[in-house]
């Protein structure tokens, strides 16, 4: 009897390893957070610096737009926004990339103690970075995109998604909200201090996301998400999420633990598809007499394997599932399944016994 008790317990045990194994395996791997490394290198952007609340040796080291900030930050740095950083669809009038490939970049509308925040009046309108596409009306239906390359922090800005009349019959509104954009292979942290605002009925900004990039959100407020990237969510945020809060987005979200919560699995920016390559051709020394000439040779082209989502494409849409059975249930199953066997083993020894 005591062997039979002690083979049980081991059972049970080993059931128990095996399930918390599982547990483990089963949390994707987290990238690394982007962090400010350049604290020294810093620009001003505005698109009327004569209205920033700046002395006029600041006033100086403003430029226009998010492009010509980021060229003034080779190595990264941070760029503060002291009036109106303004994007558009209208490539040729304003840059829309903010580039902290060779250095993290972050955005914000805060130095030191002084913030730039203002958007108590339309005149006023300060410390934001404005979704500003319809000068005209007839631009008002086209979707403008923040690009966001590298590492970025945004914090401590306002995200304005802004019109300049109502919708009328003449004026209709736009399908798609302007949007902040991670590109492939970016590392973006919406921060804790980021501020929604939107005039009129337009709807928050969006955040669009491309295969290969992670996004970390300190905090909710976009009234989309879509794209096909990783999106990290901070640990005190998963309460508020809701089976809405990422409807329709065809990438995957998880927690800082690496626990899927939503979508497909991960595919982070170390993953990307390696280019092709293909070896040199090589060619025979000629000879005089006769004139001969080896046949070219060419190695045939090689293509690293791609990483295949559980959906199978990249651009597949799920519709809010949450990463299948829990590990927990598979847990509670073995451990059954597992006293099962040894409660019948312990019956049909008693039944030999007697």
């Amino acid at each position: 009897m005591k062997k039979i008790v002690a083979l049980f317990t081991a059972l049970v045990l080993l059931s128990t390893f095996c399930a918390a194994t599982a547990l483990t395996a089963s949390a994707a791997e987290v990238p690394e957070r982007p962090t400010l490394t350049n604290t020294t290198d810093k620009t001003y952007v505005a698109f009327d610096s004569s209205k920033s609340n700046v002395s006029e040796e600041v006033r100086a080291l403003h430029v226009k737009y998010f492009g010509d900030a980021s060229a003034a930050l080779p190595t990264g740095g941070t760029i503060v926004v002291t009036q109106k950083a303004l994007y558009s669809f209208k490539s040729s009038d304003y840059s829309n990339t903010i580039d902290g490939s060779n250095g993290t970049v972050l955005v914000t509308a805060k130095e030191g103690d002084v913030s730039y925040i203002d958007i108590s009046t339309d005149t006023s309108e300060t410390g934001i970075i404005l979704g500003n596409n319809n000068f005209a009306e007839q631009n008002w239906d086209k979707t403008d995109y923040l690009l966001l390359a590298g590492n970025v922090i945004l914090d401590d800005v306002v995200l304005f998604n802004r019109a300049h009349k109502p919708a009328s019959a003449d004026n209709a509104p736009m399908d798609t909200p302007n949007s902040v954009r991670a590109l492939a292979g970016s590392k973006v942290v919406i921060g804790s201090g980021v501020v929604f605002a939107h005039r009129f009925e337009l709807p928050n900004m969006a955040l669009d996301t491309e295969s290969g990039s992670v996004v970390f959100l300190d905090t909710l407020g976009f009234s989309a998400y879509t794209g096909t990237g990783t999106i990290v969510v901070k640990t005190d945020l998963v309460s508020q999420i809701t089976d809405e809060t990422f409807a329709g987005f065809g990438g995957a979200v998880i927690d800082e633990a690496g626990n899927l919560l939503y979508g497909t699995e991960p595919v982070t920016p170390a993953e990307t598809e390696a280019p092709e390559t293909q070896a040199p051709e090589t060619k025979a020394p000629e000879t005089k007499a006769p004139e001969t000439k080896a046949p070219e040779t060419k190695a045939p082209e090689t293509k690293a394997a791609t990483v295949t989502e559980a959906t199978g494409t990249n651009d597949t849409t799920t519709t809010g599932e949450k990463g299948g059975i829990p590990a927990y249930v598979w847990v509670i199953i073995g451990v059954v399944a597992v006293a099962a066997v040894a409660c019948g083993v312990i019956v049909a020894t008693k039944k030999k016994k007697a």
